[in-house]
């Protein structure tokens, strides 16, 4: 919660660090499915970095959890959807 609004980051940042930050931000009336669903079909430079900040912060808050902690299970499904998104984005392995 901060007093920053998108305007102000409009005057500092670039246009796709803008909209990360907005895809990274949930509203109160959105659930957390449909929040990590929104950055998974988010397209652009700004939704692969929405998605790089967002893996990173779920493997921050599981770093330390035990697979029985009530939202290890929801942080592990929030991170396999979009590392999924960007696989594609990898190129293909060489054969050797």
């Amino acid at each position: 919660d901060t007093w920053v609004t998108e305007d102000n980051l409009r005057k500092l940042f670039p246009d796709h660090i803008v909209r990360a930050v907005v895809l990274l931000t949930r509203p109160g009336t959105m659930t957390y499915r449909m929040s990590i669903e929104l950055i998974a079909a988010a397209g652009g430079i700004a939704g692969k970095l929405a998605r790089w900040v967002k893996i990173a912060d779920i493997m921050d808050h599981v770093r330390d959890m035990q697979p029985n902690h009530t939202l290890f299970k929801r942080y592990q499904w929030a991170a396999g959807v979009l590392r999924l998104v960007d696989q594609g984005d990898r190129p293909p392995r060489r054969e050797q």
